[in-house]
């Protein structure tokens, strides 16, 4: 049950394994490794309730121009992928176009303001700054609540908060936000824009088909990707949306191993000891200087 996380209220991947020999300073649960590339996806499934309809309402939509795409992390008998050593081309054996990857998710709060965290896992980063095995890129959506009842329709975009190192963030007002992939264009614009591009951190993209900026100023034109700068090494131009799976959601064997892997280099950011470290560090008075506190309403 989320209550074992988080008090909520308004307030003022299956396939059989083998097992891999444990590289540097990464630990699985039981020694539980898998080619990273062998992992199938968890399918679509959202928490239950108000918690999924946050999760999906506020979902990222992905272009990655360089490097690794994302990957699932953990298949559903429990098994994590061994990631990739951080050589040769910056998306080597990991920008793989048939496999959907994976789009995790929570919803919490920080300073008693709600949040949605996103996370992408990738086999490896191999940019200027970084080059290891296995690397998490996370987003942050910031919500105020505007009015009851207690829905994801009441909710409004104030920021978001991109992730630089592990528990480390950035707060960015400039995210460009559209609608769902393959949706109603004329549909809600709630789907912030992301872009990574082989070693650099998560960052607003300056590109989205149909899209608005954060502020809605219809002046703004929002221009398509160029194809050169969307993976080259692929030809791939489309934006990625993988298949999101709520923390309540995962099997227990799943999170077992969320809770419990330890990576050299980087760390879950969703975990039951990590997600609240991380939120906060994504938090900022400023966000919310000019919102006051949310309704309080009767679910």
């Amino acid at each position: 049950m989320l209550a074992k996380r988080f008090a909520f209220c308004f307030a003022a991947v299956g396939s059989a394994a083998s097992v891999l020999t444990p590289r540097g300073g990464d630990t699985a649960v039981g020694n539980h490794w898998t080619d990273h590339d062998k992992v199938t996806p968890l399918p679509e499934l959202p928490d239950d309730g108000l918690l999924g309809q946050l999760e999906k309402r506020f979902s990222p939509i992905l272009y990655a121009y360089q490097g690794c795409i994302p990957y699932a992390a953990v298949n559903s008998d429990g098994y994590a992928g061994g990631g990739l050593r951080p050589t040769g081309d910056t998306g080597g054996d990991c920008r793989d176009f048939s496999q959907t990857g994976q789009l995790y998710a929570t919803v919490g709060k920080s300073h008693g303001r709600w949040a949605v965290l996103y996370s992408y896992y990738l086999p490896k980063v191999h940019g200027p700054a970084e080059q290891h095995r296995h690397h998490w890129l996370s987003l942050v959506v910031w919500l105020s609540i505007t009015k009851c009842p207690a829905k994801a329709e009441n909710a409004k975009i104030l920021a978001t908060s991109f992730s630089t190192a592990p528990g480390e963030f950035v707060r960015r007002i400039d995210t460009i936000f559209t609608t769902a992939l393959g949706g109603n264009s004329s549909g809600p614009r709630t789907h912030p824009v992301v872009r990574y591009d082989g070693g650099q951190p998560l960052l607003p993209s300056p590109f989205a088909p149909e899209a608005l900026r954060f502020d809605d100023d219809p002046e703004v034109e929002v221009e398509e990707p160029p194809r050169r700068l969307a993976g080259a090494a692929s030809g791939q131009t489309d934006p990625l949306a993988p298949p999101l799976v709520g923390w309540e959601k995962l099997p227990p064997l799943v999170k077992e191993q969320f809770n419990g892997i330890q990576y050299e280099h980087t760390k879950v950011p969703f975990s039951a000891n990590n997600v609240q470290q991380y939120l906060d560090a994504a938090y900022a008075d400023h966000i919310f200087s000019n919102s006051p506190i949310e309704y309080e309403c009767q679910t």
